[in-house]
């Protein structure tokens, strides 16, 4: 693939990632995050960068049952432990304080 092929597929990329209606996150093999959108941070309140920092520091509910997330049951740590796909899972999501970006 040229290097303008390339260009042209991520700007794709990240056009479709941000227009989404929701918070999209990517992240590599190792969890580190690699692309995210603008509701992510909406969400959120700020992006934790690094893999299993996120998941320990992370604070969400489950919403049929309140229970919290454990740190092994976030979807993306399921995705790569397990290569579990995740649908209609509802988390209550606790924000982190304003970081004052």
């Amino acid at each position: 693939m040229s290097e303008e092929a390339l260009q042209r597929s991520q700007q794709l990329l990240r056009l479709v990632v941000d227009t989404l209606p929701v918070g999209v996150a990517v992240v590599d093999a190792n969890g580190d995050v690699l692309l995210i959108n603008a509701s992510v941070d909406a969400i959120w309140g700020r992006t934790i960068v690094r893999g299993d920092d996120r998941y320990e520091q992370s604070k969400g509910f489950w919403h049929d049952t309140g229970k919290a997330v454990a740190p092994e049951e976030w979807a993306s740590r399921r995705a790569l432990a397990r290569g579990e796909t995740s649908l209609n899972e509802l988390i209550e999501i606790e924000s982190f304080p304003s970081s004052g970006r």
